[in-house]
């Protein structure tokens, strides 16, 4: 049941991305514009036919949450029609699984706001059809650079210095910057990573042995250089330390609005 429903919700999410921001590492979200890669087109579609705005998100909490959620027409289109909602739902008393369907008016023809609530681990799906033609080439690019470190232990008595080279024409033209790594079994409180100097609190990464996860952390792009040092330290306490399996540094720069 649950795969069906899954998959289901997410068929039309395919098609050139559209940039996302949550502030909120376990609600996710992620959209497309459905109708733009000819290796998936809907079923039936024609040239001329309208493309479409799919915007899914997922509250991977384990409570309900409270989301606010702004919606842009993708630069150079407008929205040209009702949204379609879609929201996955649970019978606790049978385990029927299944989705709500229905339909919403828009705030503008480039803009509309949304409020959510979502229950825990449930899914949102809104699409909205497009008028206008998508602009050409990335609109937004993203660089990553690795430090040659890798699998490397951080203890309180040897911290783990390593650089991230970065492309120096990016350090002029980039509007945002991330610390972006791979950590094992980090508790809260446990980790801090100077970069070029500046101290930035790792997010606590619990794990099992041999399982890792991805963090990203917003850097300051005045931090930076052509070699940027970075070296990560275990804090004060009782920590018995972390593994730090890979370091890097994604640089944004593009042409999409603020």
């Amino acid at each position: 049941g649950w795969t069906q429903v899954a998959y289901g919700m997410m068929a039309n999410l395919r098609g050139r991305l559209i940039e996302t921001a949550t502030d909120d590492p376990d609600v996710w979200v992620v959209a497309s514009i459905d109708g733009t890669d000819p290796r998936a087109m809907p079923p039936g579609f024609q040239d001329g036919d309208p493309l479409t705005l799919v915007v899914f998100v997922f509250n991977d909490h384990r409570t309900p949450r409270e989301i606010g959620l702004t919606l842009h027409a993708p630069q150079g289109m407008r929205f040209a029609g009702q949204g379609r909602t879609e929201q996955n739902t649970m019978d606790w008393e049978t385990f029927e699984i299944g989705v709500d369907r229905g339909e919403v008016g828009l705030d503008s023809d480039t803009r509309h706001a949304v409020s959510l609530h979502l229950p825990e681990r449930t899914a949102w799906k809104i699409e909205i059809p497009l008028a206008g033609t998508p602009v050409e080439g990335p609109e937004v690019v993203r660089t990553q650079s690795f430090s040659g470190d890798i699998i490397q232990p951080v203890r309180r008595d040897r911290p783990l210095a390593t650089v991230v080279p970065v492309d120096p024409d990016l350090l002029g033209t980039a509007r945002r910057a991330w610390l972006r790594l791979v950590l094992e079994d980090v508790h809260e409180g446990e980790g801090t990573a100077m970069v070029g100097g500046h101290p930035v609190a790792l997010p606590k990464a619990l794990t099992a042995d041999n399982q890792t996860r991805i963090v990203e952390i917003p850097v300051e792009l005045a931090w930076l250089s052509e070699r940027t040092p970075v070296t990560f330290i275990v804090n004060e306490g009782n920590y018995a330390g972390y593994l730090v399996a890979m370091t890097s540094l994604v640089l944004e720069k593009g042409l999409a609005p603020e």
